[in-house]
């Protein structure tokens, strides 16, 4: 350790190490005589001390912000599926009016043209088979009663007017004019039947009226078909209905001559030659019936596949 020494005549400061240190001792500078007193080490400066630093104030805490407006969205509803990969059965229940009625009425009278079949073959085999192995007395009684049942074929066609009437919307660039026709000329058809049942000696005149008319109406019905086929852009319908309208009138006429000729095997009392047109009739007749309704199946396939879809789905 050192000690600092101050001369009380010059001033001078010097330092002393603490083995040296003694009671007395000249100045350096100028040689007075010198007396320690009170001995004072030295303290080594210290640095200074930084001052402390400014307090820390807590960080401002941001006020809560409003609570946002809440907005209201529409409910969600699935997505509108791609039509395009829908089957004509599903893509029927995204078509816009009329067309809906319009496939499910083309489809009813499908079916029943179907059941028509059914009872035709039926009558069919009543007239071909059972009548001619009865009696003369027995076929008297069995005629009339076929008579009767035969006017159970104005059902069906009552059943196709009425599913018509929802192709009557159809709109006119499509054919719906010539609904209209049909229909009205159809109407004529159960008219002259019950004119035929007030009737007397003409009854049969209203009976020739009455089917004179249905295929009229037919020929009218087919007329739409071709055009809505023809509308839609459906090669298929197109064909098939002006295919159907052309053997429909060629049949229509053999059946025409072969029931004449059976007419004529009965006055000839020729047994053979009448059963056999009256066969070639029925047979004709049937295959219209069914080709028929193949042709509504291929109507209503037409509407299910092209017919336009609505814009919301």
């Amino acid at each position: 350790m050192q000690y600092e020494l101050e001369c009380g005549h010059c001033g001078y400061r010097f330092a002393l190490e603490e083995r040296t240190l003694v009671r007395s001792v000249n100045c350096l500078v100028c040689g007075a005589m010198l007396t320690v007193a009170v001995p004072v080490p030295i303290i080594p400066d210290e640095p200074p001390t930084p001052p402390a630093p400014p307090p820390t104030l807590p960080p401002e805490v941001p006020p809560p912000p409003e609570p946002a407006e809440e907005l209201s969205f529409p409910p969600l509803v699935p997505d509108r599926p791609a039509l395009g990969y829908l089957n004509p059965w599903e893509r029927v229940r995204h078509l816009t009016p009329p067309w809906p009625q319009v496939y499910h009425a083309l489809d009813r009278n499908r079916i029943v043209t179907y059941l028509t079949c059914a009872f035709y073959i039926f009558y069919l085999s009543l007239v071909l088979v059972v009548l001619p192995m009865m009696s003369a007395a027995e076929q008297t009684v069995s005629v009339t009663l076929l008579s009767c049942m035969s006017v159970i074929f104005l059902l069906p066609v009552a059943v196709h007017a009425i599913n018509q009437t929802a192709c009557l919307k159809v709109p006119a660039t499509h054919g719906g004019e010539m609904v209209s026709v049909s229909l009205i000329v159809l109407i004529v058809s159960p008219l002259a039947v019950l004119f035929a049942c007030l009737s007397g000696s003409i009854w049969r005149l209203f009976i020739g009226v009455a089917v004179v008319t249905i295929p009229i109406s037919l020929s009218f019905w087919l007329a739409f078909l071709i055009r809505l086929g023809n509308r839609l852009g459906d090669h298929d319908l197109k064909t098939a209905a002006e295919s159907y309208a052309f053997w429909f009138w060629f049949g229509l006429l053999t059946m025409l001559a072969l029931v004449i000729g059976g007419y004529l095997g009965e006055q000839a009392r020729s047994g053979l030659i009448a059963w056999s047109s009256r066969a070639g009739a029925g047979v004709i007749g049937l295959l219209l019936l069914w080709n028929y309704s193949s042709l509504l199946y291929t109507a209503s396939l037409a509407v299910a596949r092209r017919a336009p879809v609505s814009s919301g789905g």
